[in-house]
């Protein structure tokens, strides 16, 4: 078996094939297995392994409410220092002020409201595609 100086060992062949995903872009790769298989320590290896890319990172924890778009803003609240400033991200950017309060500064204002729980909705989806784009190349780990 091989094995990298952290002591992760066996999956060699997983973790060269996840390096290379990471660097193709645009990507999406599903890690997935059942719990306790290790798939966090080869995300994490896979990772360790990619430091001249921008890594976000956010956490889906179990909650009451679901919560869609939280892993991801979890992700971005982090990396303000790679927005410009306020006036020139897209004004649509603003609808994510009230779920990102500790960044709000280096955002545009919050829009008014639509009145339209599926519009509001799409407005965010679109706010959160904005922002991302404007943070730069990056591996999204959710």
């Amino acid at each position: 078996m091989q094995g990298s100086p952290s002591g992760f060992v066996g999956r060699s062949r997983e973790l060269a094939v996840l390096r290379q995903a990471l660097r193709s872009t645009p990507a999406i790769v599903v890690v997935d297995g059942e719990a306790g298989i290790g798939k966090s320590r080869l995300v994490a290896e896979a990772l360790a392994g990619l430091n001249d890319i921008r890594q976000l990172r956010g956490g889906c924890e179990p909650v009451q409410e679901p919560f869609p778009l939280g892993p991801v803003l979890d992700a971005v609240r982090g990396h303000a220092d790679r927005l410009p400033a306020p006036g020139r991200l897209s004004p649509v950017v603003g609808a994510l002020v009230p779920y990102l309060p500790e960044i709000a500064a280096r955002l545009p204002p919050a829009p008014p409201p639509l009145g339209d729980p599926p519009a509001e909705r799409h407005r965010l989806f679109r706010g959160v595609l904005a922002l991302l784009d404007n943070i730069g190349p990056a591996v999204l780990v959710l």
